[in-house]
């Protein structure tokens, strides 16, 4: 009985939360493409990054946010429905405010890369200007096949903090993730 209360309680406060009128955000990927260089693909990409007020007061009262790059690329095979994956991988970033200095931190959680940024727009962009990005060396592709590039960038509930990852499980203002977005990886001659 608590606990259904409790439950009752949290959906209650996320539909407060995400009232109508307010900003939902939203992700997408504009645009995708690779370069074959020094046998290494590289990927360019730019996404477009708009985070919910929630997000933003959130954000703007200390909590930090990671938002992930999630990139898989797929052999086309003919008669099935899906790709069969070759290789998936996650670019992590860090986001944070810090309220005495009034600049934003990105942190790339892969690289350990921290750079400062005097607005949330200038960070943002940051993030989503992705150039000479290593993916995947040209020696675990076959030449005679086809491939193809999935991107998708989301933001990554399960770095919240305990009490606000329970809010942002049922609030749409916190599920941001976009669409996949999927390019040909075009195999050059090794």
């Amino acid at each position: 009985m608590v606990l259904r209360n409790l439950l009752y309680l949290l959906v209650l406060l996320a539909w407060g939360i995400s009232a109508p009128g307010a900003e939902l955000g939203g992700f997408q990927v504009r645009s995708a493409s690779t370069s074959l260089v020094n046998g290494v693909y590289q990927l360019q990409a730019r996404l477009e990054l708009n985070l919910s007020d929630e997000i933003l007061q959130a954000l703007e009262s200390g909590v930090p946010i990671t938002l992930v790059l999630d990139m898989e690329i797929g052999r086309k095979r003919r008669y099935f429905l899906w790709n069969e994956a070759v290789a998936t991988l996650e670019q992590r970033y860090r986001l944070e405010f810090h309220s005495l200095t009034e600049q934003y931190r990105v942190t790339n959680r892969n690289t350990d890369v921290r750079e400062t940024y005097p607005d949330l727009d200038h960070a943002l962009r940051a993030i989503g200007e992705i150039d000479d990005l290593p993916m995947l060396d040209r020696r675990l592709l076959n030449g005679r096949e086809r491939y193809e590039v999935g991107l998708r960038v989301r933001l990554d509930i399960e770095s919240l903090p305990a009490p606000l990852r329970l809010v942002a499980y049922v609030s749409p203002s916190w599920r941001l993730v976009s669409p996949w977005y999927f390019r040909p990886l075009v195999l050059d001659p090794p």
